[in-house]
């Protein structure tokens, strides 16, 4: 495997430091425009490319607690992130297969689970988006047990084949040991931060991989 996909780092040509605030953000909430990507079939009708999402991940690195632009986001890049292996992706809202999966019993709104990704083997993944953001010069806030008690429990039915916490920031140490003892080990948790997920997708292509 090509060494440069292996780490992990945000690569010196995605800096976005210098970025007007909002500016691709206020687009995307419009959605008014389909943006198309290239080299993915099917994908015609994307709202959001890699490179426009590390933009919009980045205006809001200063926002405090979560976003639904998050879930959003999510939704939308899940399916061009080739080591996701994702078919589709839908909000917990627009999921069309709650109720024949889950049951009638299933609530229209979430219980901790914010997107529902289709695997290309077919299997299902329950997401729970976490934004955390920072002051200037602080360090990024963490995910905890707490945060995600509700998500855990929801998450334990067999018809999810897997758990993600996909969040903006890095775990910390007594964020992993929170989170350690909720995890079972025939279904772990896994936590992406979607900002190198995505910077790492960027890397395959410039690499042609």
């Amino acid at each position: 495997m090509n060494r440069e996909i292996e780490n992990n780092a945000m690569l010196p040509e995605y800096d976005f430091s210098g970025g007007m605030r909002g500016k691709h953000y206020q687009a995307y909430r419009r959605r008014t425009t389909a943006i198309p990507i290239k080299g993915i079939p099917g994908n015609s009708g994307s709202r959001v490319d890699a490179e426009q999402a590390l933009r919009i991940i980045e205006e809001h690195r200063n926002d405090a607690g979560d976003g639904q632009w998050l879930e959003t986001l999510t939704r939308d890049i899940a399916p061009q992130l080739t080591e996701w292996q994702i078919e589709q992706a839908w909000t917990w809202a627009e999921w069309p297969d709650r109720v024949a999966t889950l049951g009638t019993g299933s609530r229209a709104h979430d219980d901790g689970i914010d997107v529902v990704a289709k695997r290309k083997d077919g299997g299902l993944v329950a997401v729970q988006c976490k934004a955390r953001g920072r002051a200037k010069g602080e360090r990024e806030g963490t995910v905890t047990g707490d945060d995600v008690n509700k998500f855990i429990a929801a998450a334990g039915n067999p018809a999810w084949t897997e758990r993600w916490i996909v969040t903006t920031a890095q775990p910390g140490g007594h964020a992993l040991k929170e989170l350690g003892p909720l995890s079972d080990p025939e279904k772990p948790i896994r936590w992406v931060v979607i900002s190198e997920a995505i910077g790492r997708e960027l890397t395959r292509r410039r690499a042609g991989v």
